[in-house]
């Protein structure tokens, strides 16, 4: 296991979890894209990611495998609409983040966007730097880039 995947898995499974206390659908779009928020927030006061996931441009914006790996056995999919939809339905450990500054940024991306439109978090997440800067899909993902 690489370095920071441990506390990335941790992170992960947390959003997950305050999703089912919150009784918010969690996609795993949406997780995603709040991991990597947490991540260049992160980055941008350190000068280095806080799970140490690769983060790629991927269909929907940033991606890293570490994140469905995270919750692989917690995805439940469905059809809405005539669209599958990977849902996270956390039933594990209680989990929590034992650095408090990382809770912060967690906590902040989660009530930022739980309850806004899927459309409104990947604007924002595409607005970033790091996805404003790469050129094509499948392209490595600089979350210290500009700081």
């Amino acid at each position: 296991m690489k370095k920071g995947t441990a506390r990335g898995n941790n992170l992960v499974l947390y959003l997950a979890q305050k999703a089912m206390e919150e009784e918010v659908f969690m996609g795993l779009t949406r997780l995603m894209k709040m991991v990597y928020l947490v991540d260049l927030a992160y980055a941008e006061k350190h000068g280095k990611t806080y799970t140490g996931f690769d983060w790629f441009f991927h269909h929907y914006g940033p991606y890293a495998r570490e994140v469905e790996a995270a919750v692989k056995g917690f995805i439940k999919e469905d059809e809405i609409d005539g669209t599958m939809v990977k849902e996270i339905v956390y039933r594990g450990k209680e989990v929590s983040i034992p650095d408090p500054e990382v809770e912060e940024l967690a906590d902040d991306a989660f009530y930022s966007w739980a309850r806004e439109s899927l459309d409104d978090l990947l604007d924002y997440v595409y607005s970033t730097l790091p996805m404003r800067i790469v050129s094509e899909r499948g392209e490595r993902l600089d979350l210290t880039v500009g700081f």
